[in-house]
């Protein structure tokens, strides 16, 4: 007996099976001992057949460590799970409550306010991705930066996009010339410089060339018609946010309650097929309604909410290809957020689908306006 229960002993916590020592009692019933929790408590248990008072039969149950936990209630099993559940809802609502009213007071505020802080955030940005992709390459931080904050800063100065693309073309081709030269002297012959220049590059587009379509797309309204105004303009920025901030809520809330066969299990264990159309669907309708509210009529774009909807889905499958991009990104670097800048959400790499949505949206636009006229003069 005691050897047997010394090898119960070294069985993993997590898979430690309820022995049954099985006498006959007064009542003739099982009893069972649990030795998987730290209190071991005795009850009536049916686990074997027909005992006597002489053999003690050893025959596990296997009941694992979560199934006690699920029968006996997370609140009550795990209060630790409940404290950091909360408290991360809790950083989440924080941020919210004070990022979206400042968000959409800066959007409504203009093209120079939003490209100062698409400047800002684009550096942040960066950084964050050049921290990431340290583990394989060594990019050039400082100069990557500084091209990431000059993208949407140079879209404020050139707000059309007619004006904005050879600007900012010769800003990427130089900044390339540069770090190849930059990539001779610092990173070779053993700081991996193919790695290095193109890390680079790529950091600095993925976050300030992204941001910079924001800038473009907050400007669009009133680069088309001399009646828009800031309002226009904001509701036309808020509307892929919006969009995907609601798929990425019925994805999440789709693939939880009905989600079993999984998208892409090596890339995220989590995501689901069902919670990918969910999410795709509730954008489409949220998009719909967004569209109904405040894009139809509009003196420059009079978007119908039929249109809207229809703009919705790219939208929303952009944004979920740069989930699984961003996911991908992160399991090489092996880290689980791009950083701690944002409580509850990570950094500003973990925004990846409201980053991505916008160079999408703004193309959209653009076709979707294309027979008017004064498009074809302005953008």
């Amino acid at each position: 007996m005691k050897r047997r229960s010394r090898r119960a002993s070294l069985r993993p916590d997590f898979l430690t099976p309820i022995f049954s020592s099985e006498r006959q009692g007064s009542s003739g019933s099982a009893t069972s001992c649990s030795g998987s929790l730290r209190t071991r408590n005795c009850t009536t248990h049916p686990c074997s057949g027909p005992t006597s008072r002489e053999k003690i039969s050893f025959k596990p149950c296997w009941t694992t460590r979560s199934e006690i936990v699920v029968s006996v209630g997370l609140r009550s099993a795990s209060p630790m799970a409940w404290k950091s559940l909360k408290g991360e809802l809790a950083s989440r609502l924080a941020v919210a409550a004070i990022g979206i009213p400042l968000a959409v007071l800066i959007i409504y505020r203009g093209v120079w306010t939003l490209g100062i802080l698409m400047a800002l955030v684009a550096a942040l940005g960066a950084r964050e991705f050049y921290s990431v992709a340290a583990r394989e390459a060594k990019p050039l931080v400082g100069l990557g930066v500084a091209l990431s904050a000059a993208l949407p800063l140079a879209a404020s100065f050139h707000p059309t996009f007619r004006e904005f693309a050879p600007v900012a073309f010769g800003l990427v081709a130089g900044t390339t010339l540069v770090a190849l030269a930059l990539v001779v002297w610092l990173r070779w012959p053993g700081g991996h410089p193919l790695a290095a220049s193109s890390s680079t590059v790529m950091g600095a587009l993925y976050t300030g060339g992204t941001l910079a379509f924001w800038v473009l797309l907050r400007a669009l309204p009133e680069q088309m018609s001399g009646q828009a105004t800031a309002f226009h303009g904001a509701a036309l920025l808020i509307f892929p946010m919006t969009v995907t901030w609601l798929g990425d809520t019925c994805a999440y809330a789709f693939g939880s309650r009905w989600g079993r066969a999984k998208l892409i299990v090596a890339v995220s264990p989590r995501k689901t097929v069902v919670g990918a159309v969910g999410g795709l669907v509730g954008s489409m309708v949220a998009g719909g309604v967004y569209g109904w509210l405040w894009l139809s009529g509009g003196p420059a774009l009079d978007i119908s909410w039929p249109m809207a909807a229809a703009l919705s889905a790219p939208i929303a499958m952009v944004g979920q290809v740069g989930d699984l991009a961003e996911s991908v990104l992160k399991r090489e670097a092996g880290v689980k957020d791009s950083s701690k800048l944002l409580p509850g959400h990570g950094g500003i790499g973990d925004l990846h689908g409201v980053v991505a949505d916008q160079p999408s949206d703004r193309i959209a636009r653009c076709g979707q306006a294309g027979r008017h006229r004064n498009v074809i003069d302005h953008g």
